[in-house]
C-alpha cells in the first residue's frame, strides 16, 4: 500500500444523527430513572410509605424533566450550532487524529442541508470557533465495526467506544476502510495479537 496516512474532513449533523440521538435518549433513560429513583426515596424517607399515586406522579415529573431537556438540546442544537459540526480526521500508521470543530462562519457544500443524517465531505479551510482534538492509537483498539448506512466506522477498545469516524460515501469510505483495517492488522501483528 503506498499511502500510508489519509486525511478528510466531514460535515456532521447533530440532531439528526442516528448515533448521536440515541446517546441523548440513553442519558434521557438513565436521568429519569434517577429522578424516579430519588422522588421515590424521598418519599418513603420523609412520610414513610408510597402509594400508587407517588410512583404515578413521580414517572410524571421525570417525564416532564425529560421533555424539557429534549427541548432544550434540540433548541440549542438547532439555533446555536445550526445541527451541524466539522470533523477534520487523520489516519496514520500510528494511530487517529480527530479534530471536532464547530464553524465561525460557514457557508455549507453542496448536498448538505439542516435536516441531513449523513456525514457531508468538506474541502477547503474552517474557521474555527472551538475545537476539541482527540488522537486514538491502534494499540487501544480492538476491533472497528461498520455503519454503512449511515457512513460511520466505530473504533471499539476493550471497554467500549473509542471513536467514530464519520466517512463521507464514494471513495472516502472505501479508503479510510482499508486504511483503518490494515493499520489494525499491522498493529496487532506488532503486538502477536490476531
Amino acid at each position: 500500500m503506498s499511502v500510508r496516512a489519509y486525511r478528510w474532513s466531514a460535515l456532521v449533523p447533530i440532531a439528526t444523527n442516528p448515533l448521536i440521538l440515541l446517546d441523548v435518549l440513553l442519558v434521557l433513560f438513565v436521568a429519569g430513572g434517577a429522578a424516579v429513583s430519588a422522588l421515590l426515596l424521598a418519599q418513603w424517607f420523609f412520610a414513610g410509605f408510597v402509594s400508587i399515586a407517588n410512583v404515578a406522579e413521580a414517572f410524571l415529573l421525570a417525564l416532564l424533566l425529560d421533555a424539557l431537556f429534549l427541548a432544550l438540546f434540540f433548541a440549542g442544537v438547532f439555533l446555536f450550532l445550526r445541527n451541524r459540526y466539522v470533523a477534520v480526521y487523520m489516519i496514520d500508521e500510528r494511530g487517529i487524529y480527530c479534530e471536532n470543530i464547530r464553524p465561525a462562519r460557514f457557508t455549507p457544500p453542496d448536498g448538505a442541508s439542516f435536516f441531513m443524517t449523513r456525514a457531508v465531505l468538506l474541502s477547503g479551510q474552517v474557521d474555527v470557533s472551538k475545537s476539541t482534538v482527540r488522537k486514538i492509537y491502534w494499540r487501544e483498539v480492538a476491533r472497528i465495526e461498520e455503519l454503512p448506512e449511515i457512513g460511520v466506522l466505530v473504533l471499539k477498545g476493550r471497554r467500549g467506544t473509542l471513536l467514530r469516524l464519520y466517512c463521507p460515501r464514494g471513495a472516502t469510505w472505501t479508503d479510510v476502510l482499508s486504511l483503518s483495517g490494515a493499520f489494525l492488522a499491522e498493529s496487532r501483528a506488532e503486538r502477536g495479537e490476531s
